[in-house]
């Protein structure tokens, strides 16, 4: 069992709110007093505080070190998920294989170290992506092959790479410093 916030457990409380995210208006859960600091945790339930369904999920600056397990059976509609500065240690396919309709994913200031072939293989629909400010030491070369519709990728201030890409000879070039600089020795 995992302490979500100091009211309840295993729970977040979503403030939900019309966001304008890059352009689109999302009805975006703005998760509140979110605790997960163990890996392979669950939700019980996340508490909405109106009826509608969320498309994003915002959480800035809360202890959110892992994705729970059932994340995505309890948020299946999301195209957006920015977890900011909440310590994320780790992303991996699991993580994100049943957000299908996922166009963008924020993760800017967390702990990710090593993101592996295969991560996105699900979320083919992703145009946006940062990892801007993590701790990334190894990023395999394939991690961006699936992405056909990718149009911006952060990897800005990390340990083996500092670069954003956002043109399309930009990619080439990110995926080139990725292989030379990334690669598990």
């Amino acid at each position: 069992e995992i302490n979500v916030n100091c009211h309840w457990h295993n729970e977040i409380f979503c403030a939900m709110e019309k966001i304008s995210h890059q352009g689109v208006n999302l009805m975006t859960c703005s998760g509140k007093g979110t605790s997960i600091f163990e890996p392979n945790s669950t939700l019980s339930r996340i508490l909405y505080n109106g009826n509608e369904t969320a498309e994003g999920l915002f959480i800035r600056h809360q202890h959110f070190k892992y994705f729970p397990l059932n994340l995505s059976m309890l948020m299946e509609n999301l195209t957006a998920i920015q977890l900011i500065g909440c310590g994320l240690k780790e992303l991996n396919a699991r993580d994100l294989r049943n957000f299908t309709e996922l166009t963008s994913l924020w993760l800017p200031r967390n702990e990710i170290k090593i993101l592996r072939n295969g991560t996105f293989d699900n979320n083919l629909k992703l145009r946006k992506m940062s990892f801007f400010g993590n701790q990334l030491k190894v990023i395999e070369s394939n991690i961006l092959t699936a992405l056909k519709n990718l149009i911006f990728v952060s990897f800005e201030r990390n340990l083996c790479i500092n670069m954003t890409a956002e043109e399309e000879e930009d990619f080439d070039e990110l995926k080139n410093e990725i292989a030379r600089n990334c690669e598990a020795p």
